[in-house]
């Protein structure tokens, strides 16, 4: 060190002793000679030092030393690749010297060109930056503490991770204090020790670590604690925090309080700018109530300002909205720039609006989206490709969909099968239909029906039927006695009585009533009427006016028209027996 206390030219020193008592010297600090020239230098100021003279500086310098070289020459030192030797040397001498915070900067710096993906450090460096944090945690550093904690955790030592949470928990630093409260919980959650979770996540969120509010209210929401889940969320909004006040919109949205809803979106939305957060997703939210309320305008504008965040669920809903107000060029624009930023459901409404424009591009799209597991595209890809005579490819697509849960893509594997002969894989694949939606086949038989095509729909209805579908038994024993199979038809029609229900016992009755078995078809008619069926009481009315049976008749169609008024599920034969929407 006396060298360095030398003055330089005749000038300063390197190094200035320094001490906060009169004539007492507690270190060094680096001098104005290391950043510029002596007076008598007329050349324009030199801030930099060899590494050489580096290298001696550090080697002798004391803790003092060093921080204070750390703290007055911090980013003027040389750059490149020298700069992070000087800075590994300085935080290396302080971390030998036993200063906690050298230990853990050191241990940062070693991995940092792994972090910043410059390069891959060994394996060798990795378990020394890991000793170097172990040793400052050991010397109650808390940053250190929580990144031991961390390691721990990741090798499957969770028990030791949650010891070493809870001390840095304790430190009085309060950004430790607060990471290591909220990683101790989110720790407990992932373990599913949730009643631990759930003391861990109120401990950090009383002690202001509202990050901890957002876990805190789900974990309470998914177990039902609706109450208490807005109470956390209260509380964080209630200190500013613009993502605890979105929460409490979704919650208010999703038990129908909507003009609430609207009041907490748009407040968090405003508190979220005032603080520079991006809320692209309230304002997707808040434009999503207010489509659904008939304010469209006012949505598609916060729908905008979100996709001007490039928030793609923006993207894709101003895409929908513009098909549905029949601007399809704008629709079109929307999904595209949606699926740009890949959005898998913009990806497959433009390829179908692609594929119905007579576009070739849509296979591209539908494509892409089928291999990001889109079920929806996976099938249509499959008819574009059945379309082109790429059978083996689409038959591939179709099954893929179908155990994704899509039920129609299930049908068309059925009758891709069945076209090319292969019924057992076709009946394979309509009972993998029916077990999805148990509804479906009843729909298409009632659509192709409602059409036309009865061969079509006396198939499908046959499929269901043969499944042991009660329902589809009596949809295929009306068709069949419209066709007027009768013997055939009241087969399925006693089949599907073995859950009896007013809609079947009537048909079943007429039916019986026009092979001339009165006596049967009343007792059918009877029981239905006694079911609520109206039309049951009409057509005993009818048979008791045939017999002369005036008081039966007037009794009966007393009764038709007294069931005709009451609400009922069933007021016809001719609706569809499923109640289900059709599907595409």
């Amino acid at each position: 060190m006396a060298w360095a206390q030398q003055p330089v030219r005749g000038q300063s020193t390197l190094l200035w002793p320094v001490g906060t008592t009169l004539g007492a010297t507690d270190g060094y600090e680096v001098a104005d000679p290391v950043v510029q020239n002596a007076v008598r230098d007329s050349a324009p100021p030199n801030r930099e030092l060899d590494h050489p003279l580096w290298t001696t500086i550090v080697t002798h310098a004391d803790v003092n030393a060093c921080k204070a070289m750390v703290s007055t020459l911090y980013g003027r030192v040389p750059v490149e690749s020298e700069e992070d030797a000087v800075r590994l040397m300085i935080w290396r001498r302080l971390a030998e010297l036993g200063d906690p915070d050298g230990m853990h900067q050191l241990a940062g710096l070693l991995v940092l060109p792994e972090l910043y993906g410059e390069h891959e450090v060994t394996e060798e460096v990795r378990q020394e930056s890991r000793d170097w944090y172990r040793r400052a945690a050991e010397h109650g550093h808390g940053p250190a503490m929580t990144l031991r904690a961390i390691d721990l955790a990741e090798s499957g030592q969770v028990e030791e991770a949650l010891g070493w949470y809870a001390q840095a928990a304790e430190q009085q630093d309060e950004t430790s204090r607060s990471i290591a409260q909220y990683n101790r919980a989110s720790l407990l959650h992932r373990l599913g020790r949730l009643g631990e979770a759930e003391t861990a996540y109120r401990t950090a969120v009383d002690d202001g670590t509202w990050a901890a509010a957002y876990p805190l209210g789900a974990m309470l929401y998914e177990a039902g604690r609706t109450g208490e889940a807005e109470q956390v969320y209260r509380r964080a909004a209630d200190a500013g925090q613009p993502t605890a006040m979105a929460c409490l919109g979704e919650l208010a949205a999703a038990a129908g309080r909507n003009a609430e809803a609207e009041r907490w979106y748009r407040r968090a939305i405003e508190a979220g700018e005032a603080t520079g957060r991006s809320e692209a997703s309230t304002m997707v939210n808040l434009g999503q109530l207010l489509y659904e309320s008939g304010q469209t305008d006012e949505a598609e504008q916060w729908w905008r300002r979100a996709a001007d965040r490039e928030e793609a669920t923006a993207m894709y809903n101003l895409g929908m909205a513009s098909e549905q107000a029949g601007r399809a060029e704008d629709a079109e624009r929307w999904w595209r720039k949606a699926a740009e930023h890949g959005d898998t459901d913009a990806m497959a409404d433009l390829g179908v609006m692609l594929y119905e424009a007579g576009d070739a591009e849509a296979e591209r799209w539908l494509r892409q989206a089928a291999e990001r597991r889109h079920a929806s595209a996976m099938n249509n890809l499959a008819g574009l490709l059945a379309g082109t005579d790429r059978l083996d490819e689409a038959e591939t697509w179709y099954e893929q969909a179908a155990e994704k849960g899509l039920a129609v893509a299930a049908i068309n594997i059925a009758r891709h099968h069945e076209a090319a002969g292969r019924s057992r894989e076709g009946r394979h694949w309509y009972r993998r239909a029916h077990e999805i939606d148990p509804d479906l086949l009843g729909t298409l038989g009632y659509q192709a029906h409602e059409a036309g095509r009865t061969d079509e729909a006396e198939a499908v209805y046959r499929y269901g039927a043969e499944l042991g579908d009660t329902r589809l038994m009596a949809m295929l024993g009306s068709l069949l006695h419209e066709r007027g199979s009768l013997d055939e038809a009241q087969t399925w029609y006693r089949r599907a009585l073995e859950q009896p229900e007013p809609i079947v016992m009537y048909q079943l009755g007429v039916l019986l009533q026009e092979t001339r078995r009165d006596t049967e078809a009343r007792q059918w008619l009877r029981r239905s009427a006694d079911a609520g069926f109206s039309e049951a009481a009409s057509a005993l009315a009818a048979l008791a006016e045939e017999a002369g049976d005036t008081d039966e008749e007037r009794r009966w169609r007393q009764r038709a028209a007294e069931l005709s008024k009451a609400p009922s599920g069933h007021n016809g034969a001719s609706q569809d027996p499923t109640g289900a929407e059709p599907q595409a």
